[in-house]
């Protein structure tokens, strides 16, 4: 069978896991380094959901010269971390490739990615391609507006909200997503030129909607919004509210 580079992080009750910072001094040479040497085939596992304080990874470089670009994580799995990634200052063209975002127990009450307000220069052009999210109440908070965040034909489970974009622009491009509970927006924005695009997804609900809007926009998205295209939205139980609200 398949070898796993596991690294146990149970004891952990505060702080980040690993913190990816920069010792390349020329900025410009940091992309072909960073895609060379991927992070790939490790298996991190985490505190569990109720120890919100721990994040497993975070991209970030203050140094100076903010630019921490073209990090990428491939073959990777983060197992019961309450947060599994923070993108932030200089984090922009970082690539995670077939990563897997599990929670085995408990009940998430915290973001799976975090793209945080406050951070320079940060966040353009992420992407998350064939990643899996298992059992995750929250996805992503995206509040940065310098930040555009794609996902590509990943697929998600999630209970309670998977997005809630206040800042930047959210891409999601095929794959699945499915939702199993109805105590919330499932994909919420607010925010002038905060936008979340849905294009070719597969998108489905088990749960009864009836209080919620699956989708919702408020009054500030003077610029943005929600864009639904060719997709399909699959409700298997009672539906009496606006797909956007």
């Amino acid at each position: 069978g398949a070898v796993h580079h596991i690294a146990v992080i149970i004891a952990m009750t505060t702080g980040d896991a690993l913190t990816i910072t920069q010792t390349e001094v020329d900025s410009n040479y940091r992309n072909s380094l960073n895609h060379a040497h991927p992070i790939t085939g490790l298996v991190f596992i985490g505190p569990g959901m109720a120890t919100t304080a721990v994040r497993c990874l975070t991209i970030d470089d203050n140094t100076g010269s903010n630019v921490s670009s073209g990090i990428t994580v491939s073959n990777c799995s983060f197992v019961n971390f309450a947060k599994d990634v923070k993108i932030g200052t200089g984090a922009f063209c970082c690539s995670f490739r077939n990563c897997n975002f599990t929670n085995l127990s408990g009940s998430a009450t915290t973001y799976s990615i975090e793209v945080l307000t406050g951070a320079t220069n940060a966040g353009e052009r992420n992407t998350f391609t064939e990643c899996m999210w298992n059992n995750r109440n929250y996805i992503l908070n995206h509040t940065n507006a310098n930040a555009n965040t794609h996902f590509t034909d990943c697929s998600m489970d999630y209970s309670t909200r998977a997005f809630t974009v206040t800042a930047g622009a959210v891409y999601v491009t095929g794959g699945h997503i499915e939702n199993s509970a109805d105590s919330d927006y499932y994909y919420y924005v607010s925010g002038g030129s905060s936008l979340l695009s849905f294009v070719d997804v597969d998108i489905s609900t088990t749960a009864a909607k009836t209080t919620y809007s699956p989708f919702y926009s408020d009054s500030t998205c003077t610029n943005g919004g929600i864009v639904i295209r060719d997709c399909r939205y699959n409700q298997t139980s009672t539906f009496s509210v606006p797909l956007v609200g």
